[in-house]
């Protein structure tokens, strides 16, 4: 079932749900017993009509338990990925908390540097020091190590794979430099 059909079945609640899913069980087994109707006696009489208000009546309840228990399922199993991602982000960022990295991302169209600022201090780096843009970060390595860190993201930009790992050094905020 697509994302979009269950967060519209999440939104009834109540009655408004039991009464939806009523009215369409009633409406499917009106629809099946005329067309059924139709096609053995070439008409849609009362007593086919009737005998799908019958049906739906006997199906609506059954159907009604199954789709509510479904929603219910659906609710609590969403309640345990969100609560799982959120231990997942929670030991994440203890992990990275501890062993003091920073991580940080390039988007290759854009040259856009995103990174937790609060920890470029770690690298020793300022807070402030302009790190938005993949210029501003060529400007802080080390002229050394300059063209295997460029030689490195061509190879990550052009395996696809964005899987990058490099050591070199980044000018400190104190002088000198820092490896990283």
């Amino acid at each position: 079932m697509s994302s979009h059909w269950i967060a519209q079945l999440e939104g009834y609640r109540g009655w408004k749900l039991r009464l939806a899913i009523v009215l369409v069980a009633v409406l499917l087994a009106e629809l099946i017993v005329s067309g059924m109707g139709w096609l053995l006696k070439g008409e849609v009489s009362y007593d086919y009509l009737l005998t799908g208000l019958v049906a739906a009546s006997l199906v609506a309840p059954v159907t009604l338990t199954m789709l509510t228990r479904l929603l219910d399922e659906l609710a609590i199993n969403r309640q345990h990925v969100l609560q799982t991602h959120a231990r997942a982000e929670f030991n994440l960022s203890l992990a990275i908390d501890a062993a003091q990295m920073v991580l940080w991302e390039l988007d290759f169209v854009t040259g856009q540097i995103r990174v937790d600022r609060s920890r470029l201090p770690w690298l020793g780096l300022a807070a402030d020091t302009p790190v938005s843009n993949l210029q501003h970060w060529l400007a802080l390595l080390h002229p050394d190590d300059r063209a295997t860190f460029e030689a490195q993201m061509r190879l990550a930009r052009r395996s696809m794979a964005g899987d990058f790992r490099l050591e070199y050094r980044i000018a400190h905020a104190q002088g000198g430099w820092s490896w990283v």
